[in-house]
């Protein structure tokens, strides 16, 4: 989710790659349910694990945690931020939902943090997110960091 999340927030002035410290066969349909409804690309989301060569060159590396204890060794990197994000798997659809609120919140609030411009990415959108929330969330995050 977060992948997508700050490729539409950031737009072209981020390069995103997400992958996994242990990752799952497949990108969980619920997740991509919740970015659709929520008007997120999905396209080309693939669950995928890291390399440590491609961390090492990234500027950041964002390290999605949850409750969960890391698995295995992290990745060497310029930079590195956890975000203590519950990982919603196996959960009902409202606590994706509350997961992509959090995660929205912490791209904007990291975007903000580099001076990058926060897109809106419903502005020149064909589709308009399905949930209503949605939007007004987005937007209130954007103001209150």
């Amino acid at each position: 989710m977060a992948e997508s999340v700050a490729r539409a927030l950031g737009g072209s002035a981020l390069r995103v790659s997400s992958a996994g410290l242990a990752p799952r066969r497949r990108v969980d349909p619920m997740a991509l349910h919740v970015l659709r409804a929520a008007g997120y690309p999905v396209e080309g989301l693939a669950s995928k694990g890291v390399s440590a060569t491609a961390a090492s060159r990234a500027d950041l590396v964002v390290l999605l945690e949850g409750d969960s204890e890391v698995v295995g060794p992290l990745p060497p990197a310029r930079a590195l931020e956890r975000w203590a994000v519950e990982d919603p798997l196996g959960w009902p659809v409202d606590v994706y939902e509350d997961a992509l609120s959090d995660i929205e919140a912490r791209v904007t609030d990291l975007l903000l943090r580099r001076s990058i411009t926060v897109r809106d990415p419903w502005a020149d959108a064909r589709v308009q997110p399905a949930v209503p929330w949605q939007k007004p969330r987005l937007v209130e995050a954007a103001a209150t960091l």
